[in-house]
């Protein structure tokens, strides 16, 4: 069976001025079947969100 969703080495790194780069998502990988469910979950300011919208896109 094909993976409906599949993720490999996903990262997001924001670049700032005056200060060190933010890396909000390092190294995600994961595959999604059908019929599973998936729940990304961590605490406030984690990279939940950030990693949601970089894989909808």
């Amino acid at each position: 069976m094909e993976p409906i969703l599949k993720v490999s080495g996903l990262t997001k790194t924001f670049s700032r001025q005056r200060q060190a780069d933010f890396t909000a998502v390092k190294n995600i990988s994961f595959e999604l079947f059908p019929g599973e469910c998936l729940a990304i979950i961590g605490e406030s300011g984690s990279g939940k969100t950030t990693a949601v919208n970089m894989i909808a896109r």
